[in-house]
């Protein structure tokens, strides 16, 4: 395993991305408590055109934070298949 996904690996088990990851779903969340209220907040606006316009950059702001929380895992995984790929398979008849 190379170095970059030993210490993906190490970040995605330890306790503290952990915490981490549970505050920011608990946050941002598709049920998160500060997602609901700046989406609330948005919705709430008396110009409908304003509100929707509003209510879409919440919510892009929300996939975006899930795409950065997700992005380790993802890459750890990218990277162990490409170690996986790039080693070699050995059978009776040799190298395939």
């Amino acid at each position: 395993m190379n170095e970059k996904a030993q210490v993906l690996e190490s970040l995605l088990t330890h306790p503290g991305w952990r915490l981490f990851l549970e505050h920011a779903h608990q946050e941002w969340g598709p049920s998160g408590v500060r997602y609901q209220a700046e989406l609330d907040r948005a919705l709430d606006l008396t110009d409908g055109n304003a509100a929707a316009s509003q209510a879409r950059q919440v919510r892009a702001g929300r996939l975006v934070i899930e795409q950065l929380l997700a992005w380790p895992a993802e890459e750890f995984a990218r990277l162990t298949r490409e170690q996986q790929v790039s080693e070699p398979s050995y059978s009776r008849r040799g190298t395939l």
